[in-house]
């Protein structure tokens, strides 16, 4: 069989999350006969630590969206990110669809160019993943003209807030799926309001192959967060329990940096420059994959920020598992209601500490963050942490094998006379 990829990022583009996808490309080619990967033609930039992927071709969408005509001055809005996205949300509501990532062009072109492939329309197996739904968009008009094909919808996250035209939308446009594939058990209950067939795909650290940078030097006790801040995140309690450990004089301000990476330096500079000294914060900007990850490596505690409410839980992001890759501890911040899953990773995986956005736990973030102090100022590093063995179980070679799984069997129930179409994936040398 072939595999048909839909991803708009590739290489992923100053987009952790959709290394997921990046992933299943050279995974893929141990398995299919042919890999073909559909992208998106133009990205405002690019990052030249992550290569393509050897064995696939490639399939260059136009994507005459937001990206495409505002890409340059997005990329350039780094400290202002508040006021560019005021400047989106506006243009998403005068030209919804034609506005949003991807937009109508690219679904219109994807599934015309796609179509080419597609001449032996049961021997392909086609996989899409959220965001952007462009993606899913291509796939289901793909579906609905070769009844055949096999459909694999996977959802990295859920579509923002409550809609019920939306839901009833999703659910319509998932029935012609075989299943939908997500990143945690609580993603998977959400998702099974859509469809009856919800595997469990987790995020693992990196794809095989890929570059890691070398750790940066801890010349500095380092808190480091590499990505994106949502409004619904807290750092609350560690701003308070690093200014009561500055105030007693347990830590000193010109050995420790708060470090951020990312585009929202702006937002992380107005919720931490009112409790801790400004000299100690740091802003990296936007780094490639390799410099993000030698960042991390060398951070003496990479910060995690998450929450959890009636609508979101279990959210584990492929920065979490771009952290516990790293092996540094990781003090992570849950901001809401208690989250089961994350808490259970955290338990089994061991990097570190795991705490919520309320007075309570104040103590222990303080106790955590000292202790690592102390460790840095005897040794002149923080040892690594997370437990790798129960980190080894998880791969994208285990990932391919389940999705394998479920093909066949989705083929033997179709057909009268059962056969296995699609091989397990081999074990890179």
């Amino acid at each position: 069989m072939k595999l048909l990829l839909l991803t708009y990022h590739f290489p992923p583009t100053g987009t952790a999350g959709s290394m997921r996808n990046y992933a299943m490309a050279p995974v893929g080619c141990t398995v299919f006969q042919e890999v073909v990967v559909a992208k998106a033609a133009f990205t405002p930039q690019v990052d030249d630590s992550i290569p393509e992927p050897q064995g696939c071709n490639l399939i260059e969408v136009p994507n005459w969206d937001y990206r495409f005509f505002f890409g340059k001055l997005a990329s350039k809005a780094n400290g202002k990110s508040f006021v560019w996205r005021k400047i989106r949300g506006v243009l998403g509501v005068l030209l919804p669809g034609l506005w949003t990532e991807g937009g109508l062009w690219y679904v219109i072109r994807g599934y015309q160019l796609a179509n080419r492939c597609l001449r032996d329309a049961e021997d392909w197996v086609i996989y899409s993943s959220y965001r952007p739904m462009a993606d899913h968009w291509i796939a289901f008009l793909l579906k609905l003209r070769y009844r055949k094909i096999h459909w694999i919808a996977d959802f990295r996250d859920l579509p923002p807030g409550r809609n019920a035209i939306r839901h009833v939308m999703l659910r319509f446009m998932l029935q012609q799926a075989e299943m939908v594939s997500t990143v945690s058990k609580g993603l998977a209950a959400k998702l099974e309001s859509l469809h009856p067939k919800v595997v469990i795909m987790p995020n693992v650290c990196f794809p095989p192959g890929s570059l890691s940078g070398t750790p940066v030097v801890q010349d500095y006790f380092r808190i480091i967060y590499t990505g994106s801040l949502y409004s619904r995140q807290s750092l609350f309690p560690l701003p308070k329990a690093l200014a009561s450990l500055f105030d007693e004089g347990l830590l000193d301000p010109a050995r420790v940096r708060l470090v951020y990476a990312g585009k929202d330096w702006g937002i992380w500079d107005r919720r931490l420059g009112d409790f801790v000294y400004p000299q100690i914060l740091e802003n990296k900007g936007l780094l490639t994959l390799a410099a993000s990850r030698a960042l991390q490596a060398g951070a003496a505690v990479n910060l995690l920020l998450s929450w959890c409410d009636d609508d979101h839980c279990g959210i584990l992001t492929s920065k979490f598992f771009e952290y516990l890759e790293a092996g540094q501890p990781i003090l992570g911040i849950v901001n809401g209601n208690p989250d089961p899953e994350l808490e259970d990773w955290f338990n089994r995986s061991d990097p570190g500490l795991l705490a919520y956005a309320h007075e309570g736990c104040l103590r222990s973030v303080r106790q955590f963050i000292l202790e690592k102090y102390r460790i840095w100022i005897q040794e002149g590093q923080v040892p690594a942490c997370v437990n790798r063995e129960f980190m080894a179980q998880f791969s994208w070679e285990n990932n391919m094998k389940m999705i394998c799984r479920q093909i066949n069997k989705s083929i033997h129930e179709k057909s009268t006379v059962p056969q296995q179409l699609v091989s397990q994936p081999h074990q890179p040398a």
